[in-house]
């Protein structure tokens, strides 16, 4: 039996024109299309998952073929899977990271020797390893989105 893993996905940033392609994707792996948010020009969702980690890994590269997407998907850690996030930027191309409980990106021992040696003495280099190796450009990017999604939100009038 295949074990079922629990997480989120995230779309940051869908054109109005291609959510209708990104809810039949979503169907595609029994996922029930989300609500939209629209946020200026583009529109945001959160979809709950419960999801094999093969479907999980063809629905990465099915979502990533949908022109202008921004998304990341986190699968939650549990006793016998070390959890893991994965972000997609049409700019950025995809990046992921283990985490923990927590959501606190894990960097192996290795990597991080494999890091230091390869870097030398250049910090600049090493700064810019660590950076991509953390997802920074991508969670730069998002931020931005982020808060224009809460701008949207301060701006909704009040009812009642």
């Amino acid at each position: 039996m295949t074990q079922h893993l629990d997480g989120v996905l995230v779309v940051h940033a869908c054109f109005t024109l291609s959510r209708a392609e990104v809810d039949d994707r979503l169907a595609e792996f029994g996922l029930t299309p989300p609500f939209w948010q629209e946020v200026g020009q583009v529109s945001t969702a959160t979809v709950e998952l419960s999801i094999e980690y093969s479907k999980a890994m063809a629905l990465l590269d099915s979502l990533a073929k949908v022109s202008q997407l921004r998304f990341e998907m986190t699968l939650l850690p549990n006793r016998d899977f070390t959890g893991e996030r994965w972000v997609w930027s049409p700019v950025l191309g995809l990046g992921s990271v283990q985490i923990d409980a927590s959501g606190n990106h894990l960097i192996g021992e290795s990597q991080l020797t494999a890091l230091v040696r390869d870097c030398s003495d250049n910090v600049l280099k090493l700064e810019r390893r660590l950076r991509k190796l953390m997802l920074s450009d991508w969670d730069d990017e998002f931020e931005e989105l982020r808060e224009q999604k809460m701008s949207q939100r301060m701006r909704l009038p009040r009812v009642g």
